[in-house]
């Protein structure tokens, strides 16, 4: 497995995980959908990685930026909370910069 596929994983993992904590906490149905949602695609997109299949890279990409682009809004501009926006945006700037690393390596 390359290290952009293990990355993915952990990442799928860690959103699955927030979706869940965002129910038990505030129980919030959206976050649980949201990071469960979000936590599979990462999975099947480092299942795809795992396989040598470019499509992958390209999925996780977006992806993160998406999820980049929500948790900063909501965290840098709207000014919400730093958790659980703010541990979004980070995590995902962490997914975006190991996935480029990976395709420039392939």
């Amino acid at each position: 497995m390359t290290l952009s596929a293990i990355v993915t994983v952990i990442y799928g993992i860690l959103l699955a995980v927030g979706g869940i904590m965002g129910k038990v906490k505030a129980g919030s149905t959206p976050s649980l959908i949201s990071g469960l949602v979000s936590g599979a695609l990462a999975l099947a997109f480092a299942a795809l990685m795992a396989k040598h299949q470019r499509a992958g890279l390209y999925l996780a990409l977006v992806l993160a930026v998406a999820l980049a682009i929500f948790g900063g809004k909501s965290w840098l501009v709207d000014g919400k909370a730093f958790m659980p926006r703010g541990l979004i945006f980070v995590l995902s700037l962490i997914e975006i910069v190991v996935v480029a690393v990976g395709m420039m390596g392939r």
